[in-house]
């Protein structure tokens, strides 16, 4: 099965393959090489990438159900966006580059058709929506083949925005598919509605009719978001039910399996016993950690051209963006991830109108928006983000250090130092100035200078006194 523009490649094409005696069939549209691939027996699917451009996201959507129909041949005249994604998938997909020589290609489909006769169990396809399958995000799908294979409980920790809640529905998905994953979170303990499920005080239907769901939508999974800030009480009560070997809620089962997600440390979190490390170890939840953008700045153009090409599916255009503005939107760090980015992308989409390209100076007008949104949060809620930083690092030095005594006035020293810096910055290199914002003695302050190596260039126009 061919799919194909091109008419004098795809005439060569198909008297050397039947010349080798194979079948052949032709589509003209993307769509209709899908329904043929789906409805009939094909031992090859053969598309060329020109066939699917402007339809990105609808063929990352149909790989897995085209995959397990027949095996892929993709005929590219370059790189193709989304070879990284595929060149790590377990089988079923190959890439072939033009030129190329017939011969090769009968190889390669001689090859995929054995390769499909000797794989009894395939390992289990999918996508991950925004989460390609990279060399650096292998170990997440890996990680959740084993989950699926063996019927794990499951932790996914990573900072916010880096695509907790698309892994767990994505395991969902795999486990029980078109059915809801159940979602408990902060509000469900604040409004007692968990606990009282827990102890029997309200219905099952009333719990899920509080959340607009039903029991015959709902899956045998159970996540629990930001799993941290679960009350010890109820923890406890959790703990109580899974013990039981009948368990007395009506939402708990033996083959209930739960998700939980965490934007902490739960390492420390459990030594610091702010967690029961008892129901942690009871729900023995396998790890899955997620990257940050800042991590894997190579994904980004990839990443980019799918959320455009999702955008472009949503609004009936075929918008894109020119290469100089990929460096920028990999230059930059994107604090908050993927929301961060598709937040963004959203925005300069929206503000290039009708324009069929999205210019590269509004992506950098935009990316300085960025910064000055960013420092504005950071003036109106500075004692909270001030605390937010310093405890994050606090909590990475102390998971990934050997602690020794003195740790104190190691800690302390390595605030005091950026602290002097900034400030003598901000009084134009005045000591005396300094010394009095601080709240120190100005021999105080220089002896800091001398110990920090903290050199000043001496500014005329302004007196240190």
């Amino acid at each position: 099965m061919y799919a194909g523009h091109d008419e004098s490649f795809r005439f060569i094409l198909e008297t050397f393959l039947k010349k080798n005696k194979f079948d052949f069939r032709v589509s003209n549209h993307y769509e209709s090489f899908k329904k043929n691939l789906i409805n009939n027996d094909y031992h090859v699917g053969i598309l060329d990438e020109e066939i699917i451009k402007g339809k990105s996201r609808v063929f990352y959507n149909d790989i897995n159900n085209l995959k397990h129909r027949a095996p892929l041949i993709i005929i590219t005249g370059g790189k193709f966006e989304i070879e990284t994604f595929l060149e790590y998938d377990d089988i079923g997909i190959e890439i072939i580059k033009k030129p190329f020589l017939l011969k090769d290609l009968i190889n390669k489909i001689e090859y995929l058709n054995e390769k499909e006769s000797l794989n009894d169990n395939p390992a289990f396809n999918f996508k991950i929506p925004l989460i390609d399958k990279t060399n650096k995000t292998k170990p997440i799908f890996d990680s959740i083949n084993k989950i699926i294979n063996n019927n794990l409980n499951t932790l996914i920790s990573g900072e916010n925005g880096t695509g907790k809640r698309q892994i767990a529905n994505t395991i969902n998905a795999l486990r029980d598919p078109n059915k809801t994953l159940l979602e408990i979170n902060y509000l469900d303990y604040k409004n007692n509605n968990f606990e009282k499920l827990l102890l029997n005080k309200i219905s099952k239907d009333d719990f899920l009719n509080s959340k607009l769901l039903k029991n015959s939508d709902i899956s045998r999974t159970i996540l629990f978001t930001d799993i941290e800030v679960m009350p010890i009480n109820i923890q406890n009560i959790l703990l109580a039910v899974l013990k039981s070997k009948n368990p007395s809620s009506s939402l708990i089962s033996k083959n209930t399996k739960f998700i939980a997600t965490s934007s902490k440390n739960m390492k420390q979190i459990l030594s610091n016993n702010n967690f029961s490390s008892e129901l942690f170890y009871f729900l023995s939840m396998y790890n899955i950690f997620t990257l940050p953008l800042k991590n894997r700045k190579e994904d980004i153009r990839i990443l980019v051209k799918e959320i455009i090409a999702e955008f472009n599916l949503t609004n009936k255009m075929d918008k894109s963006l020119g290469e100089d503005a990929f460096s920028l939107l990999e230059e930059y760090l994107w604090p908050g991830n993927l929301t961060q980015l598709k937040s963004f992308l959203l925005r300069c989409y929206n503000f290039s109108k009708n324009d069929l390209s999205i210019k590269t100076s509004l992506i950098r007008q935009e990316i300085n928006n960025e910064f000055k949104y960013a420092n504005k949060d950071f003036l109106e809620n500075w004692k909270l983000n001030f605390n937010n930083l310093i405890s994050a690092n606090i909590r990475g030095f102390l998971s990934n250090s050997k602690v020794e005594s003195g740790l104190y006035y190691k800690l302390i020293k390595e605030f005091e130092r950026p602290l002097i810096v900034e400030m003598l910055k901000h009084t134009n290199n005045n000591k005396f100035l300094s010394s009095q914002l601080l709240g120190i003695n100005r021999n105080t302050l220089r002896k800091k200078m001398e110990d920090y190596e903290i050199e000043i260039i001496k500014n005329t126009t302004s007196s240190d006194k």
